[in-house]
């Protein structure tokens, strides 16, 4: 399964106003890591009670700033749940659950010998 980038109607579609999605977009395409996160703080705002969460990988090193942070994402509190997930590595946001996004990443990581699996 490819992962596809979040639409303003992905974005509608779990919550948010027009708006707040159309400056979430905006604001990943700017390229800004700062204000992706902001961005992200204000989706969760209107979505759940969790905020907003980081993904770690050991395995994986992103970048000084992340440093091996892999995604940021709208926490639902349930790792199977829709939300809104920003991939650090592709700069990309997506509307899919951090579990189905996870076991992609993993596997397209582990087929490209980017990281080893688990034992």
């Amino acid at each position: 399964m490819e992962m596809k980038s979040a639409t303003v109607d992905s974005l509608l579609a779990v919550g948010l106003p027009l708006g707040v999605a159309k400056e979430l977009l905006d604001t990943v395409n700017s390229g800004s890591y700062q204000d992706v996160t902001a961005a992200l703080e204000l989706a969760a705002s209107y979505l759940t009670d969790f905020g907003v969460t980081t993904c770690y990988e050991d395995r994986r090193w992103v970048s000084h700033y992340y440093q091996n942070i892999i995604a940021e994402y709208v926490n639902t509190g349930d790792t199977y749940t829709t939300t809104i997930l920003y991939d650090t590595e592709n700069q990309t946001l997506h509307v899919t659950s951090l579990g189905d996004w996870y076991e992609e990443w993993e596997a397209k990581m582990i087929e490209a010998g980017e990281i080893e699996p688990y034992e």
